[in-house]
């Protein structure tokens, strides 16, 4: 991930946002949560927390919890709902001239 980030900053991004489903940096002697948050073109990771991080994490870690979807997905399963839907984001491009006003259906599950 990091060659990745380092490649898109020098092709001449000047923010880089990352996204990362399990950070797993928690080992102590990892030293990779101090290379992150030097990276300049980096301007934040997401990770999510479905692996326990104790120790604090520098700025640019940014951590996103995951118990609404679990707790969604229960409750769908419990209901006989499809779990998958919650997976279909549907979003207004309200920023986008081009398509300006009109919502379109991403489905992430595809992703």
């Amino acid at each position: 991930m990091r060659n990745a980030i380092e490649m898109v900053g020098k092709s001449g991004a000047s923010e880089v946002y990352a996204w990362a489903t399990h950070g797993v940096i928690h080992l102590p002697e990892n030293d990779i949560p101090q290379k992150i948050q030097d990276m300049d073109c980096l301007k934040y990771l997401l990770i999510s927390n479905s692996v326990a991080i104790e120790r604090e994490l520098p700025e640019k870690i940014r951590k996103l919890s995951i118990a609404p979807l679990l707790a969604e997905s229960v409750a769908r399963s419990l209901h006989s709902d499809s779990i998958k839907a919650i997976l279909s984001v549907t979003r207004t491009d309200t920023d986008d001239e081009q398509d300006s006003g009109t919502e379109r259906k991403v489905d992430t599950a595809l992703y």
